[in-house]
């Protein structure tokens, strides 16, 4: 669907390459943007905005002030695709007013093949929090574009009520015209590919406690895509399905990856380039290849000697860790749990421990259960593990999970 643009200033930021773009201008008092990629557009003028408790900021905004800057970064990661990583982007602020004169600002940052916004409001009247509602942000796709994304799941559905777990079936060569399986659209992240120009992921990044998950709502034949928040019901009905903050506040990342062809999503750092680190981490934690009798026989292997079977089996392939999964408390219990650790030390396999940290809100049965989604509980478990003395401790590592599905 095409917007008819008469008179509006249209803001550009480029990347460092010049490859990739997007747009920004106010149409008739809304924000919208544009993507472009190689001269091509790959997202049609879409929405931007936020229904807040502080007042409207989707409609009736004008433009108060933009500045450019660019960013040029170095950061180091252990566990990640690479080990040493450098950013290069150019950004755009765009600060707007509502009718109360609040503002809403407008991060915008593009690096080669990939572009990411944010949005951040200040009150005008002193008040010191906010509660966001929603976002009109949407992405508007082109009419051809092919859909290779999952449906939302409804809540408190499936096995043992663990729904939404995220593994619904994807589509493979979809169209907007087709409705999700139920009706409530699309789990994050999601890839297009823009017929007869390239490919583009759409997701979200640097969210944590003051802000709620978001999904894709239907699309209808127009392939505009809003984003919405979780539905009612998420989480057993725990907390609420809106975001609050502290004025002045900012949101998450929305990401737009784009290329010729999937090389360019594959190899994206985009959801670490603009996240910064909450804290350092007390221990090193090693990437590694895991035997894993779960995958294969589930709850039933989960038994001393079958354990052993695949220590032996990790070392004998040269892999670095045994995943012990559900049910090791019962089924092999701690004494032997010491037994293993101890066994894989010998043979420079190390343990990793199954936990589920689903908490109360499904029926999942499988244990040690309710200990890591309590900060009390985990702190007075953990040290426990130092009984078995520091070597076979670091043979020693957590893996919380959600519930089996």
């Amino acid at each position: 669907m095409n917007f008819s643009v008469t008179s509006a200033e249209r803001l550009t930021l480029k990347s460092p390459d010049n490859q990739t773009a997007i747009e920004l201008f106010l149409l008739d008092g809304e924000l919208k943007y544009q993507v472009t990629y190689q001269n091509r557009v790959f997202i049609e003028p879409s929405s931007l905005g936020l229904e807040t408790s502080l007042g409207d900021f989707t409609s009736a905004l004008t433009l108060q002030s933009h500045s450019y800057n660019e960013i040029a970064e170095r950061y180091e990661m252990s566990n990640a695709k690479h080990s040493q990583f450098q950013y290069l982007a150019n950004t755009l602020s765009v600060t707007l007013a509502n009718k109360k004169n609040d503002t809403l600002e407008v991060d915008v940052q593009v690096s080669n093949n990939n572009l990411a916004f944010r949005y951040g409001v200040r009150s005008n009247s002193g008040a010191t929090r906010i509660k966001i509602f929603g976002e009109s942000t949407s992405f508007n796709l082109p009419d051809d574009a092919a859909t290779f994304i999952t449906s939302q799941a409804l809540p408190e559905t499936g096995w043992m009520q663990t729904k939404p777990s995220y593994e619904e079936p994807y589509t493979v060569y979809g169209t907007h015209s087709m409705s999700s399986a139920n009706n409530v659209g699309y789990t994050l992240p999601a890839l297009f590919e823009i017929k007869s120009k390239g490919w583009l992921l759409i997701s979200e990044t640097d969210l944590d406690s003051r802000y709620v998950g978001s999904r894709l709502g239907e699309s209808g034949a127009d392939g505009n895509y809003p984003l919405l928040f979780p539905q009612e019901g998420e989480n057993s009905g725990i907390g609420a399905t809106y975001a609050a903050m502290a004025l002045p506040a900012k949101t998450p990342w929305r990401t737009i990856t784009v290329g010729s062809d999937l090389s360019p999503i594959v190899e994206t750092s985009i959801p670490y380039d603009l996240v910064t680190p909450r804290f350092s981490a007390k221990n090193r934690y090693k990437m590694g290849r895991a035997s894993w009798s779960w995958i294969v026989w589930q709850d039933e292997s989960i038994y001393y000697e079958d354990q052993i079977k695949y220590i032996d089996l990790a070392a004998d392939l040269n892999l670095e860790y045994v995943l012990i999964d559900s049910l090791w408390d019962t089924q092999i219990g701690r004494n032997k749990i010491e037994q293993l650790a101890k066994y894989s030390a010998t043979k420079n396999v190390e343990l990793m421990l199954w936990y589920n940290s689903n908490g109360w809100w499904n029926d999942a049965p499988q244990t040690p259960q309710d200990i890591m989604n309590n900060s009390a509980k985990r702190k007075k478990k953990w040290p426990g593990w130092s009984l078995l003395g520091s070597k076979v401790l670091r043979s020693i590592f957590l893996v919380a999970t959600n519930s089996k599905r």
